[in-house]
């Protein structure tokens, strides 16, 4: 852990998964006496009050992203149109 005031560099986060975040937590945890941790994929809080509903909110937009691409390769497999046009 490396104090830190900016941040240079913020991945868009394609390769955050659960063990980042379980990782995450860890840091978190260990470094309390920091307000935020800046890392590459997000500046996070290190208090759990603060960190846990940041990340229970981005795992479950992924999953209800994920659960709506399905959704959408489903009925497009099935043959259903959408605005009148056959994808």
């Amino acid at each position: 852990m490396i104090p830190a005031n900016d941040v240079y560099h913020l991945s868009p986060g394609f390769s955050m998964n659960d063990s980042y975040y379980k990782i995450l937590r860890k840091v978190a945890r260990k470094h309390r006496e920091y307000e935020v941790i800046y890392a590459t994929m997000g500046i996070w809080p290190t208090k759990s009050i603060k960190l846990n509903p940041c990340l229970v909110a981005i795992k479950t937009k992924r999953l209800l992203k994920n659960l709506l691409e399905d959704i959408r390769k489903n009925v497009m497999k099935a043959g259903c149109v959408h605005n009148g046009l056959k994808k």
